[in-house]
């Protein structure tokens, strides 16, 4: 596999000290009386009074906690924003700007959006989906600057209750510490799998802004530091080659998330935007081929050789059954499966018999089952009787894929 090349020229310039903010900001070991370096979780539902009415930051959870306080301080820095407010999931988030809407509002709102959003105010001045990028905690955030937006989200978060646990705003505020390079990673292993899909031919199509071909690669880099890990590509064929792939790979885990340090790959006409419509899912491209790769911060070569084996197999049995579905019309033998012990038995038209046995084959850690189709003169055949236009030695898909071998 060839090395990828470097995609990083003429985007903007990293930004200026977002990894040294990411890491101190919020954090400073002088707030806590123990002087720890590494932000306490507080797990405590509710905190002790000086007096009624008298607390000393913090009263109860659900409006306030030390921890969620560290992470929604880092997070305002790394967004360049004045406040942060973090919630239970990225839907809480939404769910709570929703309320500050009312009746005759105008809502803008882009047709290609997370399956679970339903709007998003034109009011809100930025909001994050986050996931830490360890893939083990959900979270939502709202970074703004202005000073009455901010009181009314507040007083929501806190009205709704939507939070996130000391423990999920610890796990997230952790993850911000290696978040520069993790996504740098990311931008490379995502160029390198885009690159590598894009020069082969069992891919239709490749969707991933740091390529030349994309038709917003130059706005893209006018905009960014650089691009994600998400690929986006249509497999050359039908919803068979597609789901064949994603069986097959063996590094990447079929699942549905973004951006996390483990590759991810799934299926969004079936899974993730499953729930979209389908004449909706066509206008968006959506189709039975597309496929999204999350690339993750494994070894390049190691993603893309994973890549390439899974589409070599797609091709392969997608093949093999397409060949074994022509030669079951001509030969008109039996339907069904076949036994995996093998057996032999005619099957007769007005002219021919055919005699098929059960062959299992072991290649690129896969079983694959076919059958040798014999065709042979029927015994009562008249004379000058024609046989099947079937090769002697045709080895189609029965089971195809049986079983992996370690």
């Amino acid at each position: 596999m060839e090395k990828a090349e470097d995609g990083s020229q003429g985007f903007l310039p990293p930004f200026e000290h977002f990894a040294t903010q990411a890491i101190h900001v919020g954090q400073e070991p002088e707030q806590w009386t123990s002087m720890a370096v590494v932000p306490p979780i507080s797990l405590s539902t509710t905190f002790k009074q000086q007096a009624p009415g008298q607390h000393c930051g913090f009263e109860y959870s659900r409006s306030g906690n030390p921890t969620r306080n560290c992470l929604e301080k880092a997070v305002a820095a790394l967004d360049g924003a004045k406040y942060c407010l973090a919630y239970a999931s990225g839907l809480a988030a939404t769910v709570n700007i929703a309320h500050l809407l009312k009746v005759g509002d105008t809502v803008i709102c882009m047709d290609d959006v997370y399956g679970g959003s339903l709007f998003i105010g034109e009011k809100l001045d930025k909001i994050v989906a986050e996931n830490a990028g360890h893939s083990d905690v959900v979270m939502g955030l709202v970074s703004l600057n202005g000073d009455d937006l901010y009181e009314r989200l507040k007083f929501l978060q806190n009205a709704l209750g939507a939070v996130p646990s000391p423990f999920d705003c610890y796990l997230c505020n952790r993850g911000l510490k290696t978040l520069q390079i993790r996504m740098k990673q990311h931008f490379h292993n995502a160029l390198a799998v885009a690159q590598y899909l894009e020069s082969n031919p069992r891919v239709e199509k490749v969707i991933y802004p740091g390529l030349p071909s994309h038709p917003q690669h130059k706005l893209m880099k006018r905009q960014s530091t650089g691009c994600p890990g998400m690929v986006t590509f249509y497999i050359k064929g039908n919803l068979e080659h597609a789901e064949i792939f994603l069986k097959n790979l063996k590094l990447f885990a079929l699942a549905e998330s973004l951006g996390g340090y483990e590759s991810l790959a799934e299926h969004p006409a079936i899974m993730t935007h499953a729930s979209v419509p389908e004449e909706e899912r066509e206008v968006l491209g959506i189709s039975d081929t597309l496929i999204r790769l999350s690339v993750g911060l494994e070894d390049a070569q190691d993603i893309l050789d994973d890549v390439e084996q899974a589409l070599k197999v797609a091709m392969r049995i997608a093949h093999i059954g397409s060949t074994a579905a022509i030669a079951k019309e001509k030969a008109s033998f039996p339907s069904g499966p076949v036994p995996s012990g093998g057996q032999s038995w005619p099957q007769s038209t007005d002219r021919t018999g055919h005699v098929i046995t059960v062959k299992s084959m072991v290649e690129d850690g896969c079983v694959y089952s076919f059958a040798e189709v014999k065709a042979l003169p029927f015994l009562g055949a008249r004379a000058g009787s024609r046989v099947p236009v079937v090769p002697k030695h045709s080895f189609i898909s029965v089971h195809r894929i049986t079983g992996s071998v370690n």
